[in-house]
């Protein structure tokens, strides 16, 4: 995979999730629809340079396969034929949602203010 990161400060942060259930429902094949667009330069109207690469679960197995974009966006339940059109559409905003974000092996939970409200 070729490695779009560069010293500039806009880039687009893309992972595609490849655990389990994400590789079980095509996260390779959303991989190369998003490789083989950024190669043939289909993926137009997103001004920041892309960083693309795989991550580990992100707890939303229920809709594989998922992309993540910037850290707290994301394109659930992905398919090959649309996931460039999502991608420039930027997603479903996520902040403040409960999620789970794994780092150095470790797994933070996230809950909103008023994730208890609703119970």
């Amino acid at each position: 995979m070729e490695n779009h990161i560069s010293n500039n400060k806009n880039i687009k942060k893309i992972r595609v999730c490849c655990s389990g259930s994400c590789c079980g429902f095509g996260a390779e094949k959303i991989m190369d629809e998003i490789e083989d667009s950024l190669y043939n330069d289909k993926i137009k109207g997103i001004e920041e340079e892309i960083d693309l690469d795989y991550c580990g679960c992100r707890g939303f197995c229920a809709h594989s396969p998922v992309v993540e974009i910037d850290d707290d966006r994301y394109v659930f339940d992905s398919r090959p034929e649309t996931i460039v059109e999502e991608i420039k559409k930027g997603g479903e905003d996520m902040s403040g949602q409960m999620f789970v974000v794994e780092r150095n092996g470790d797994f933070i939970y996230k809950l909103d203010g008023d994730f208890l409200e609703d119970i």
